[in-house]
């Protein structure tokens, strides 16, 4: 009984729905976030892909070259570069990280589209 509580609570505590008020769900309502604050997440999002084992540890502590805003069909979006010339395969040396313009995570990939 006691942990059938516990899982309720814990449910309720992270349920987005639950807890947003008017204009706070996910697809909109929230403030567009600065280019500091993208930059910020794109290092962290870089740190989380290499514990992962999705792009080499080489990505780790490099800070971005570029920090722009991009209009895509979707709307725009927030596009940090980083170059890393350790690794050996030229199409791969520069790594893109995609945020909407409000800090949701689209997409890291090697072609910067």
């Amino acid at each position: 009984m006691k942990n059938s509580i516990m899982v309720v609570l814990l449910l309720f505590t992270l349920s987005p729905t639950v807890n947003a008020g008017p204009g706070h769900g996910h697809s909109h309502g929230h403030e567009p976030i600065a280019k500091d604050v993208a930059n910020r997440m794109a290092v962290k999002k870089i740190d989380e892909l290499i514990e992962k084992g999705v792009i080499p540890k080489s990505w780790q502590g490099i800070k971005a070259s570029g920090v722009t805003r991009k209009a895509f069909k979707a709307g725009p979006e927030w596009v940090i570069t980083f170059e890393n010339g350790a690794i050996k395969e030229k199409s791969k040396q520069k790594l893109f990280v995609f945020f909407t313009e409000d800090g949701r995570y689209t997409a890291t990939n090697y072609t910067g589209e």
